[in-house]
């Protein structure tokens, strides 16, 4: 007996692929904050996985993390990190990417992740492939929630 491979299901709308190394992530727009470059030297605060970072302008100092392909946040900040996103479930924290793409008004179709791949509470259940790897598609809040579970 074969198992059924599930039909790919369409996502459309906005979104923005963030890549950090081989970590690649499809978020929907409305997830993150505005992207922008990384200034200054981050300093270690009190919180492991976490770096501050002073605001620019009138703004308060913020944290910022970098994350590992299994999307967990890493010791110190990897030299090619230079973009910066927001997530719009934690106000004053940011995540530091190699490169950010927004995709305005597009249809993608997404892949399901075999369960067996995964940790049960793991945020990517889908992919969409493009033309240099997949890309996992997660929730601003489910990739908060997962990277920070135990560390906020």
């Amino acid at each position: 007996m074969h198992a059924t491979t599930p039909a790919p299901q369409r996502l459309t709308g906005n979104f923005v692929l963030l890549k950090a190394d081989a970590l690649h992530l499809l978020l929907p727009q409305e997830d993150l904050g505005a992207a922008e470059y990384l200034e200054g030297t981050p300093r270690a605060s009190s919180q492991p996985g976490w770096f501050e970072i002073d605001g620019q302008g009138d703004r308060a100092p913020r944290l910022v993390a970098a994350l590992s392909a299994a999307m967990e946040p890493l010791p110190a900040l990897p030299a090619g990190r230079f973009l910066l996103t927001g997530l719009a479930a934690q106000d004053g924290v940011a995540l530091c990417w190699n490169e950010v793409k927004v995709l305005i008004d597009v249809e993608l179709e997404t892949h399901e992740l075999p369960p067996v791949l995964l940790p049960p509470d793991a945020p990517l259940r889908r992919f969409v492939e493009f033309d240099d790897g997949p890309a996992f598609c997660c929730s601003g809040q489910g990739l908060l929630a997962y990277a920070f579970a135990q560390r906020m």
